[in-house]
């Protein structure tokens, strides 16, 4: 805005001399100077012209002007005269800023007298260094106007930019030095100014210079790299340049601005790194449409994803993952670490578009269940699946339709098409399948299990001729551990589950107190027991058609053997009995024992002052008091009871004597017992309590 300003002043400026005949000056920011000669003077002027001179002034450098000085100078040997067609001022006095002015129209028109600089911030002597930043000059010949000579500063600038390969933050040294200072100074000379800045991208602008002659040059590099090349380019008109080597010499205009790029290389083997952009479908997430954007970066690469408006920026992102970003065009950039190349693509685009409004989604599905004979007929299950339930329709074509999850068609053999569609368009949509068809085939033939549950009587574990049937057993059909029929044994003992499919199977008898199980497995199937001890059938694999009559259930039922002491006379004495009944009983007392059919044995220890004299038993049972056992034979549901009588014992002594002396043997019997005596001998024999001959 001050440019401007300025502008429209001096404007003004020239319009009230161009009337007026008289001083005219330019005014513009403080800035580097664009010499633009005027036309040169006419030869041959006597030295009585003089000239007509005005300086506009920036005391303290802000580029707006706040002095002025002008006044009138006679031309002639020492002040101003004309040379070759050029105004020539050696001194040009100007009393209001106390000093000296070094400045002529020579300078305005590109020729410097020796020791004088050029740039158009001419120090004034014996001042506190104001700057000239516009003036003019004009001569005349009396009341003519012959030559008008002027100069406006105009601003410059020169910038320096940093590139590197590979990619790296060390820092670069440039130097940029010139004939014109680019700051007050006491006096003319030379400037040099050294910066140091970050390798690639980074940059460093000189502005507000003078026109004139500088040079750039590169340094001091970072370890490892070397100067690769230079290029500037320049914004505005007349400045120019060259290069050699890590330098550029740049003859800077007024008014323009010239940017160098410094380029360097390092020789070392770089990393390869790879990025992959997967921009995925559009989708609603939280009430809102966005993109779903994939992306893999690798170690030592980063990945920016920018909006091309600019108003969003997502990254930098160092690792995979996703970002979801609202509908737009958009740019990606992958960079690399230092060390580390893009191997992959560095950028690329893409556009996220906006998603319609979503709708609900139904998904359907038709599936066959189990083929069934129904009256002869195969019939196979269509199932229908729905979720949400109720919000489509299943037209089965033909046959019916299903509108809720779960519902079942049964169809006869032969090929179907379905087809499926939304109850409400308006907020439901169909996700994946809509229709399609299928193919039911007959039914295989079926087949049937079954047999008897019988008395096995013996316990044998096979059923024996004229062992009969045991009525009302529940006995159950399973399917991998589960129930899928049941029925009870007729009065012959007989079951049988029908319309059996191929398959594995077993079967559960439920045996009740106080039947159990018989053994399993005893003989050939038909006619043996399958069953373990809680009633349970090993598996029974039924082929296609297969009619396996062959599962039976033995049962039998428990019996009883027992075990009775008596004594005579009655008394507390206690015997001992082992065997298949153990313990220990007196007068009166009996020991029991359930078992299964069999042939169980009991035995009486001997007891000192008693002597067994009895074993009676029940039908199935036997005693034999010389060993003192009792044998039970024991049939289902049998309880037999053998009692066991003992008496106390008594002594009688037999001897044998003769009227004279003899050598024959003499013969007794006693008790049912015989034995033989000589003469002179004797016997004693514990008898139980009773009469004996």
């Amino acid at each position: 805005m001050q440019a401007v300003k300025t502008r429209r002043r001096v404007g003004f400026l020239m319009m009230a001399i161009a009337v007026l005949m008289a001083s005219f000056v330019v005014v513009a920011p403080r800035a580097s100077a664009n010499h633009a000669p005027s036309t040169a003077c006419d030869t041959g002027e006597d030295d009585n012209s003089y000239s007509s001179f005005t300086f506009y002034y920036d005391t303290n450098g802000d580029g707006t002007p706040d002095g002025v000085v002008s006044g009138t100078n006679k031309l002639g040997t020492g002040n101003e005269y004309c040379d070759n067609g050029q105004f020539k001022k050696n001194e040009t006095y100007l009393p209001a800023l106390g000093g000296q002015v070094h400045v002529s129209c020579s300078e305005i028109f590109g020729s410097s007298p020796p020791g004088y600089a050029t740039n158009g911030r001419h120090p004034i002597e014996g001042t506190s260094d104001p700057r000239i930043i516009s003036y003019q000059i004009q001569k005349f010949n009396g009341t003519r106007l012959i030559q008008t000579c002027g100069e406006t500063f105009e601003p410059a600038s020169i910038t320096v930019v940093k590139q590197t390969d590979p990619v790296t933050a060390s820092p670069f040294d440039f130097s940029l030095t010139g004939t014109i200072p680019p700051t007050p100074s006491s006096g003319g000379g030379s400037f040099g100014d050294t910066v140091s800045i970050a390798g690639n991208g980074g940059s460093k602008i000189w502005s507000n210079l003078d026109a004139g002659s500088y040079a750039l040059a590169e340094s001091a590099l970072a370890s490892e790299y070397e100067f690769a090349s230079v290029s500037c380019v320049a914004t505005g008109v007349g400045s120019t340049y060259s290069y050699a080597g890590p330098s550029a010499s740049i003859n800077l205009v007024g008014g323009t601005d010239v940017t160098c790029t410094f380029t360097n290389e390092a020789d070392v083997e770089l990393i390869p790194a790879y990025v992959t952009v997967l921009p995925g479908t559009c989708q609603w997430i939280d009430d809102q449409s966005v993109t779903r954007v994939s992306f893999d970066v690798d170690e030592g690469a980063k990945l920016t994803i920018k909006s091309k408006t600019g108003d969003a920026e997502f990254g930098p992102y160092i690792a995979d993952g996703f970002v979801d970003v609202p509908p737009g065009e958009y740019e990606w950039i992958a960079v690399p670490d230092p060390g580390y190349e893009i191997a992959s693509s560095e950028t690329g685009t893409f556009e996220a578009i906006s998603c319609e409004v979503p709708k609900d989604t139904v998904t359907v599905s038709v599936d066959l269940g189990p083929c069934t004979w129904d009256d002869g007929e195969s019939l196979t299950a269509v199932i229908g699946s729905m979720d949400p339930t109720g919000k489509a329709v299943i037209v089965i074509e033909g046959e019916g339709s299903l509108t809720f999850d779960g519902q079942s068609i049964s169809v006869p053999p032969g090929s179907y098409v379905w087809s499926a569609s939304v109850v409400d368009s308006e907020t439901y949509v169909l996700e994946g399948t809509s229709g399609g068809n299928f193919t039911t085939e007959a039914c295989p033939p079926l087949g049937s299990i079954g047999d008897r549950v019988w008395h096995d009587l013996n316990a044998n574990g096979i059923q024996d001729e004229g062992e009969p049937g045991v009525e009302g057993v529940q006995v159950s059909l399973l399917v991998d551990g589960g129930v899928i029929a049941t029925d009870v044994s007729d009065a012959d003992g007989n079951y049988l589950f029908e319309d059996l499919a191929d398959g594995e199977y077993s079967v559960a008898f439920t045996i009740t107190d106080p039947w159990v199980a018989t053994i399993a497995d005893a003989g050939a199937d038909g006619v043996d027991s399958d069953v373990d001890a809680d009633g349970k059938s090993p598996a029974v694999v039924l082929a296609i058609g297969e009619n396996n009559l062959t599962v039976d259930a033995g049962l039998v039922l428990p019996s009883t053997i027992t075990v009775e002491k008596v004594t005579e006379p009655a008394a507390e004495e206690a015997f001992t009995f082992t065997g298949d009944i153990e313990g220990i009983l007196s007068d009166g007392e009996s020991a029991s024992s359930t078992v299964l059919p069999g042939t169980y044995s009991v035995i009486e220890s001997p007891t000192e002052g008693w002597a067994l004299v009895d074993i009676t038993c029940d039908a199935g049972g036997s005693g034999d008091v010389a060993t003192a056992t009792a044998t039970y034979t024991v049939a289902s549901g049998d309880n037999i009871t053998c009692t066991y009588t003992n008496t106390n014992v008594g002594s009688i002594i037999i001897a044998k004597a003769t009227d004279t002396p003899t050598t024959d043997t003499f013969t007794f019997a006693i008790g049912g017992d015989t034995f033989e005596l000589d003469s002179g001998e004797s016997v004693e024999l514990d008898l139980p309590s009773g009469i004996y001959t």
